[in-house]
C-alpha cells in the first residue's frame, strides 16, 4: 500500500506476478479484509496479465485507518495520506 498501491476512497494493487497478488490477498485476510481479485488478460497485446487487488469503500476505510494507526504507533502523526502525497 505503501509503494505500489492506492488507498483512497478505495485500496487497489496491481501486479504482473500472480503470486504477488496472492500474497497481498493473505495479508488482508489477515487483517479481516475481504479482497478481491480481477485479472486483466493482456496476452493479446504480447503483455503479461495484471493481477488487480481491490477492496470495498468500506474496508478500504478499515485500511486506512489500520494505517494511520500503525503509522501513528511509529511516531508518524501526518498519516497514510499525507506520506503518499494525495493532501
Amino acid at each position: 500500500m505503501l509503494t505500489d498501491g492506492y488507498l483512497k476512497q478505495k485500496f487497489y494493487f496491481n501486479t504482473t506476478s500472480e503470486k504477488l497478488a496472492e500474497n497481498m490477498m493473505d495479508i488482508l485476510d489477515k487483517f479481516n479484509l475481504k479482497g478481491k481479485i480481477y485479472t486483466h488478460k493482456r496476452k493479446k497485446y504480447g503483455w503479461r496479465d495484471l493481477h488487480m487487488v481491490y477492496l470495498t469503500k468500506k474496508d478500504s476505510k478499515t485500511a486506512l485507518n489500520l494505517l494511520n494507526k500503525i503509522l501513528e504507533e511509529l511516531n508518524y502523526e501526518k498519516g497514510f495520506l499525507f506520506l503518499k502525497g494525495y493532501k
